[in-house]
């Protein structure tokens, strides 16, 4: 994918360096006046050029990748934070469920009263420590 978005800038490059570039075909109207030839295209220093078209792509390159690498990066803390979530919805789900449970056991004990005697209170007993 790099390599086909650096080749795509580097033609658009060239051509803009170059001067080539696809001209919309236009209807000519006859004249009675000779044609003449277009001016000569501007000399242009092709290393120049071209050391300043391989410097924009590594630009570009450079670019990408440090993109690349920051979409890895949170893609691996999106599965981190998926994980820990995923781990609180169950400790969520265990909760709920042990409050609900604790919920029916409440009026259930709440209807049927004890009926149990329940014994007598302790008396106080004196506390025989010798010395």
């Amino acid at each position: 994918m790099i390599c086909g978005i650096a080749v795509v800038f580097g033609l658009a490059g060239w051509r803009y360096f170059t001067g080539e570039s696809p001209r919309p075909a236009i209807a000519k109207t006859v004249s009675s006046t000779p044609a003449t030839a277009p001016p000569p295209a501007p000399v242009v220093d092709s290393s120049a050029a071209l050391n300043q078209l391989e410097g924009a792509q590594q630009v570009l390159v450079d670019d990408l990748q440090l993109l690349q690498d920051r979409v890895t990066a949170q893609d691996a803390e999106i599965t981190k934070l998926r994980g820990e979530l995923q781990a609180l919805g169950q400790k969520f789900e265990a909760l709920s469920s042990f409050a609900s449970t604790a919920k029916e056991t409440r009026p259930a004990a709440a209807e049927k009263p004890d009926n149990k005697s329940r014994p007598a209170s302790r008396a106080k007993t004196t506390n025989t420590r010798k010395p």
